[in-house]
């Protein structure tokens, strides 16, 4: 782990740590479980993710989950304006633009998946804990794993 700004793929992928642990000539993957809907669309992840898709070869996955704003709407723009009360940004994303991310990548089945049960997306949380295991939660984000070809 490095700390760093995701959103500088360029200082990420040379610093001194990531390059003495990974060979990006070869496959390796990145995650980005939950990150990219903290960023707004002022700071381009479209532009960054492509940049660190480019980074990779060929046999490397990617691997996002977002929030959406597809469904759970009410839900969803209740979290967004916690958010906005904190003065943090939440950029909940329709699944095509999270699609949109993966670029070239062929998406691994089931693909861009919503609506898994909370505890196989969260398995540490407690099954029995009422937000938990709330449908609209479950509904609330898109995950997903390419493969770069």
């Amino acid at each position: 782990m490095v700390l760093g700004d995701a959103r500088r793929p360029e200082e990420i992928l040379a610093a001194p740590e990531v390059r003495e642990l990974l060979d990006l000539d070869r496959p390796v993957a990145v995650l980005m479980m939950f990150v990219l809907h903290l960023i707004g669309d002022e700071d381009d992840p479209r532009s960054f993710m492509a940049a660190y898709r480019s980074a990779l070869a060929p046999g490397s996955y990617l691997a996002i989950s977002h929030v959406t704003n597809d469904v759970a709407t009410e839900r969803t723009a209740q979290v967004t304006g916690f958010y906005r009360k904190a003065n943090a940004d939440f950029t909940p994303r329709p699944g095509k633009e999270i699609a949109a991310f993966f670029g070239d990548f062929e998406l691994i089945p089931p693909g861009l998946a919503t609506g898994l049960p909370t505890h196989q997306v969260w398995p540490f949380a407690d099954p029995v804990d009422p937000i938990l295991v709330d449908d609209d939660l479950a509904r609330m984000a898109y995950a997903g794993i390419g493969r770069k070809p």
